[in-house]
């Protein structure tokens, strides 16, 4: 779905966005409503979660740069539920991918410099408090624990270098996940003939 968003940015092609709403239905149709807490979280068929890389955080960063270009009044609403899931002070991983990174990155993303959100700011701080009660010491320095909390990785998915992603873009304003600025306007082209010629291709050449 993001692809096809990226590439109606670059061509105007409205199919493009068609496409996108296709994926993004699918994806969502697996997104549940759970009740008592207002949140929408992915159903994996045995338990359900909130996370970015298989969970309902990755479909609504997409449906967030979708709702940019087209409105789509079902998606706004799973859209509200998914945010609301990403406040839970209990969270078992650290990780960007599935854990606690991951929800600082999306929740960060939301931030609008025009319009402060002191509610927003307070539950990415309490993420980035948060972050000590997975933290362990390592050689003297601090180490995460990866995937299931069975070892310690230094990985961007699983790991140390996932989790400062996550703090940068809580901190410093940086981009957690590739492929997430959008084009500056509609139509604009992706790569240009000084590119291609920079990179010493001929302009079509395979590759280029």
């Amino acid at each position: 779905a993001l692809l096809f968003v990226r590439l109606y940015e670059r061509t105007g092609d409205e199919r493009f966005l068609d496409f996108a709403t296709t994926a993004l239905a699918r994806d969502l149709a697996y997104c549940v409503w759970i009740d008592g807490d207002d949140t929408v979280q992915l159903n994996e068929g045995w338990r359900v979660v909130p996370y970015v890389g298989f969970g309902s955080a990755g479909v609504g960063i997409v449906a967030q740069e979708y709702l940019r270009h087209r409105d789509n009044a079902e998606f706004a609403a799973k859209l509200t539920g998914i945010r609301a899931a990403l406040g839970s002070e209990f969270v078992i991983g650290s990780t960007l991918f599935n854990g606690r990174s991951g929800l600082i990155a999306y929740l960060s993303r939301l931030r609008d410099p025009d319009r402060p959100d002191a509610g927003l700011d307070a539950v990415i701080d309490r993420h980035l408090r948060r972050l000590a009660w997975h933290a362990i010491g390592y050689r003297g320095e601090l180490a995460f624990p990866g995937e299931q909390i069975m070892r310690l990785s230094m990985d961007v998915a699983s790991g140390n270098a996932g989790v400062l992603l996550g703090m940068h873009a809580a901190l410093g304003g940086g981009q957690a996940l590739p492929f997430l600025l959008p084009a500056t306007e509609v139509g604009s082209p992706v790569i240009t003939t000084e590119r291609k010629e920079s990179h010493g291709l001929p302009v079509g050449a395979p590759g280029a």
